[in-house]
């Protein structure tokens, strides 16, 4: 299940490749991570990360598999107030975004069942660069194929 795929999608259907700035895939699967270019000198700012932790199927029947992930997005921005604002719009985005009216969360091969927000974080890296960070719990369900 490509779970980072789904994010890159939301990222940019959610309009927040131009708001705060756009999310790169940057690994053939771009499941687990990807990032826009890495500068700690304030340039090149805001600059926006997301990493996808998996855990071992924590629910399963014949029919069906649970897994869940822990969704981390940072954001390194040159302002704290700029920051903040676009923490807010990260959270607005994902936060239970599986029942979205319009561009839901979504997966090849599972159900987005939850998504919710977890914590939220923020402070100097430097005197030029801020970070903040946002985490989500995601919930993804997979039908099982049961042999005939």
């Amino acid at each position: 299940m490509k779970i980072g795929a789904g994010v890159y999608s939301r990222w940019n259907n959610a309009g927040l490749d131009s708001s705060i700035c756009p999310i790169a895939q940057t690994s053939p699967m771009a499941n687990a991570y990807g990032s826009t270019a890495e500068n700690d000198t304030g340039a090149g700012l805001p600059r926006a990360e997301y990493l996808i932790e998996s855990e071992p199927a924590s629910g399963h029947t014949v029919a069906y598999t649970l897994r869940e992930a822990l969704l981390t997005i940072n954001i390194y921005h040159n302002s704290s107030n700029d920051l903040e604002t676009a923490l807010d719009l990260v959270e607005q985005t994902f936060d239970n975004c599986d029942r979205a009216v319009t561009n839901p969360l979504t997966v090849s091969g599972g159900t987005v069942v939850r998504v919710q927000y977890k914590d939220r974080t923020s402070g100097p890296v430097n005197e030029k660069v801020y970070l903040g960070t946002v985490e989500f719990e995601i919930e993804v369900q997979r039908q099982n194929t049961i042999p005939a």
